[in-house]
């Protein structure tokens, strides 16, 4: 084992990924239970007609299930997110949710790090979100260890995520808590664009993130994600080494 090359199992046209799709993780970010009951609401007619939110990520950040991270120079809000990710397996284009989950070559894991720090930008719009800016970096997005194929995953919506820092559980829910289903992703996700053999629809994370718990990853710290039918990542993170740029000298004739 201690030979092993741990390698990313597929390098995608795309990544796309969903946000916010956890019914305890929305409702986590409100304290009065009048906002939660309201929002509670939204959520459950959104679960039933309407669109979901995803946005894409790109391949470069896309790293093995076992790696080093780096904590990129001035991050101090660096988070954590797993979540169970399908595999396409044949060309999509709007598909219905009915038919959707026959598009799946199968499953795998990821994790959608995110420097949170990074995101807003009031410059351009007050409480605007750039997930281009904060979701970008190296290895912010593990993926594998393994895909398993659909044919064992009669419902992915029984698939239980589980990811631990430094040995604690910080997040523990199954798949069942997603507001959209997969198959309600890959509907809304091919009525938007044509998805290809290879491509990664990451489907949201649970309740238990970094903002939740208030403790941002940090140099040193070693975060394990797990769906157990399909494998465990290991990652590992560290602070980004300061690079000194080079004096200008100035040579004379």
């Amino acid at each position: 084992m201690a030979q092993l090359d741990v390698c990313v199992p597929l390098h995608p046209r795309n990544l796309i990924c969903a946000g916010m799709n956890y019914r305890k993780h929305v409702l986590d970010f409100f304290q009065d239970e009048e906002e939660r009951a309201g929002w509670a609401d939204r959520l459950d007619k959104r679960a039933k007609d309407g669109l979901s939110f995803m946005f894409s990520k790109p391949v470069g950040a896309i790293t093995t299930a076992e790696a080093d991270i780096e904590i990129p120079h001035g991050v101090e809000m660096l988070d954590w997110e797993i979540e169970l990710v399908a595999v396409i397996g044949r060309k999509a284009w709007r598909v219905d949710r009915s038919e959707a989950l026959d598009y799946v070559a199968g499953y795998t894991i990821g994790n959608d790090i995110s420097a949170r720090d990074l995101m807003p930008r009031d410059d351009v719009q007050p409480g605007l979100h750039d997930f281009f800016g904060g979701k970008s970096g190296p290895g912010f997005n593990p993926i594998g260890p393994f895909i398993l194929p659909s044919r064992f995953v009669p419902d992915p919506q029984k698939l239980h995520l589980t990811l631990r820092l430094n040995g604690q559980i910080m997040q523990d829910e199954g798949a069942e808590d997603m507001i959209d289903s997969v198959a309600k992703l890959i509907e809304f996700a091919s009525s938007r664009t044509i998805l290809y053999p290879g491509d990664l629809i990451s489907t949201g994370s649970p309740s238990g993130n970094a903002k939740l718990h208030n403790r941002y990853l940090k140099d040193g710290d070693v975060i394990e994600g797990e769906i157990p039918q399909i494998g465990r990542q290991l990652l590992r993170f560290r602070r980004e080494a300061v690079i000194s740029k080079p004096k200008m000298v100035t040579v004379e004739a």
